[in-house]
């Protein structure tokens, strides 16, 4: 099950901020625990994000959005699991998403926040407000009119106490800033699960999962990895050793984080194995498009993406 990040302006940070590479190369590259995320696009983005139905936009969001996303896919069900995140507008409604409905909410992701509607109503209701759990993520530009405002809240919010990571730039009001930091706050709200382990456990040296070929594949396509030696325990107090055979697990994710298929479920020895994966063979029907799978031993988890083409 993975923590789920809900992006506010959701086609244009698909098309405009890049984000589903940014998440995609992010995860790939272990700076980030694997996430389902959640692209929304308003139907009246001045009104839901910012005037007369802000409220009524934030009840959908949180009372019929959240529950229908967790009764479908395989989501932590928990509000530190869970990020809003939003530019301009979008910050302005994503901090009254994650302050009204903090039980919900837990992190918060402010591209540029524009705060300014209904004087301030949102800012001022956080900062003059209880305080609540929720941590907050903001990258802003010295170039866009919002600097000062930004400044301040951050100020203030972390003189209450709160956890506030923040990052000032010189840039202006664009998707050029909000794209080059949607890393930043996904990073620091979503860090990668932790592949580093006492020395009372297993320690995995030298796992591998190669890229799967052919890729682009249909419908069958060949997946190579590798474990190799586990350092065997002797501190402990019996002298006992650890076995050096590991469960393996490799599995077959779709872009939302569903699971497809179990290609490895068992104890494996140290060696290099091979196995083929056939789309066909899959009792739901997979569409052309991108897929994960993703081997687990022990502690060490590595994922990779490929694509089906029919």
């Amino acid at each position: 099950i993975y923590p789920t990040v809900y992006f506010q302006d959701g086609g244009e940070y698909i098309s405009l901020g890049s984000a589903i590479n940014v998440l995609d190369n992010l995860i790939d590259s272990n700076k980030i625990a694997p996430v389902i995320a959640v692209f929304v696009t308003p139907k009246n983005r001045n009104e839901e994000y910012a005037f007369d139905k802000r409220y009524e936009y934030a009840e959908f969001f949180a009372t019929e959005l959240v529950p229908f996303i967790d009764s479908n896919y395989n989501t932590i069900p928990e509000s530190s699991k869970r990020l809003v995140l939003g530019d301009s507008f979008g910050g302005n409604i994503s901090a009254l998403i994650s302050y009204e409905y903090a039980e919900i909410f837990g992190n918060c992701g402010l591209h540029s926040a524009a705060f300014w509607p209904n004087d301030n109503e949102v800012y001022n209701m956080i900062v003059n407000g209880e305080n609540k759990e929720i941590k907050y993520s903001s990258t802003w530009g010295t170039y866009e009119g919002l600097d000062e405002n930004m400044r301040s809240f951050r100020d203030n919010m972390k003189s209450k106490g709160y956890e506030f990571d923040w990052l000032e730039l010189p840039e202006g009001h664009s998707w050029g800033l909000w794209r080059a930091n949607i890393d930043t706050i996904l990073e620091f709200i979503f860090p990668p699960n932790p592949t580093s382990v006492k020395n009372d456990i297993n320690v995995i040296r030298n796992f591998e999962l190669s890229q799967n070929y052919p890729n682009p594949f249909n419908p069958t396509t060949t997946i190579k990895y590798t474990i190799n030696n586990v350092e065997r325990d002797l501190s402990r107090s019996n002298g006992s050793e650890l076995k050096s055979a590991l469960h393996v697990v490799i599995k077959i994710y779709d872009v939302l984080g569903r699971e497809v298929a179990i290609l490895v479920n068992r104890e494996q020895s140290p060696g290099n194995y091979e196995i083929q994966f056939d789309a066909s063979s899959v009792s739901r029907r997979m569409t052309s498009g991108v897929y994960y799978y993703k081997l687990s031993a022990g502690n060490f988890v590595k994922t990779k993406k490929m694509i089906l083409i029919k």
